[in-house]
């Protein structure tokens, strides 16, 4: 996340406009790492719990345990939330008290979400020669489209920007039916209903390589070492 860096023992967060520290927050148990941002506050995960800080102080406002159980009262009318992965789940937390909305449990270990309008966006491995990418709807949790994908694992979402999800597929794909390997890949998703719109196969774009949308979401630029841009198919 933007801003916000880790070490084994805490989490810091940096002055936008001067870099200095802004504050720190230290984990009394494991190695903490930051898992949401938004509404004002930042999620934090450590061994054991969940816990939410003020986004340009970090006080701790909430802590509670790491589970993903959907509570009895979660939240007010027009609560803020966080969405997150953490546990095998993606869940959405109020932000100004940590209770949480709703909870999925995915049978693999789930990728930072990504928001797309009214969805949220996530990914898993499934241990058999594919990544399972899934929108779910972010008032309900319900899953609103599924696309697999055949990788050789190590499936990355990029960003979501002209209504595509972006992936790159850092170990190409295996060969199925006596086919070829295929070389790394990056791939373009319909927001709407997940079909593939858009595929870039290059060897340059393995898990090495870093890879960012472009600010203007015009294109995907790749450092590989040197830096290029791959423009994005029209809206």
């Amino acid at each position: 996340m933007a801003g916000l860096s880790r070490d084994h023992v805490s989490v810091t967060a940096l002055d936008p406009a001067s870099g200095e520290v802004a504050w720190t927050f230290r984990a009394r148990q494991g190695e903490p790492r930051p898992a949401a941002a938004g509404h004002g506050r930042v999620a934090v995960v450590d061994a054991t719990l969940l816990h939410g800080l003020v986004q340009s102080s970090g006080e701790v406002r909430w802590s509670r345990a790491r589970t993903a159980r959907p509570e009895a009262a979660p939240a007010a009318v027009g609560s803020a939330p966080l969405a997150l992965a953490d546990e095998g789940a993606v869940m959405t937390l109020d932000a100004a008290t940590g209770g949480c909305l709703w909870a999925r449990p995915l049978p693999g270990t789930p990728s930072p979400v990504l928001p797309a309008a009214d969805a949220l966006v996530t990914s898993y491995d499934t241990g058999c020669g594919t990544d399972l990418v899934l929108a779910l709807d972010a008032a309900t949790g319900e899953v609103r489209w599924e696309r697999r994908l055949h990788t050789a694992g190590a499936l990355e979402l990029v960003g979501v920007r002209s209504g595509l999800v972006l992936a790159r597929a850092g170990r190409g794909s295996t060969g199925l039916l006596g086919r070829a390997p295929r070389p790394p890949f990056l791939v373009g998703l319909d927001a709407s209903d997940g079909r593939p719109r858009w595929r870039w196969e290059n060897r340059g774009i393995d898990e090495r390589a870093a890879v960012a949308v472009a600010v203007d979401g015009s294109g995907v630029l790749v450092a590989c070492p040197f830096v290029m841009a791959v423009a994005l198919p029209a809206a």
